[in-house]
């Protein structure tokens, strides 16, 4: 997924390009089996909702690069919650923070 979806702060500039790009991996992966979703990085702790401070440089108990099909699809189910207004959503293993222009 590259930078679209890893565990950790998601900066969301173009927040309706990012809602159905992340619907787009939710409708790919609809009748495929999915043993995980990877992204490029990790900025998210093992703990849930716990992420690592911004430049942060040691991370002892950083969460696994992977995440799951179920995470794709919680993060889908809280984009949709929004009903297309960007807001901050935090999740067990991610937080999407939209970005004003």
């Amino acid at each position: 997924t590259g930078d679209s979806v890893y565990p950790g702060r998601l900066y969301v500039s173009d927040f309706l390009a990012f809602v159905a790009s992340n619907q787009r991996l939710v409708d790919f992966t609809r009748d495929k089996p999915v043993s995980h979703v990877f992204g490029t990085h990790i900025e998210q702790a093992r703990t849930p909702f716990e992420d690592y401070p911004r430049g942060t440089q040691y991370q002892p108990d950083e969460h696994t690069l992977e995440l799951s099909h179920g995470d794709l699809l919680e993060l889908n189910d809280a984009l949709a919650r929004l009903d297309r207004k960007p807001d901050k959503v935090v999740l067990p293993a991610m937080t999407v923070v939209p970005r004003t222009r």
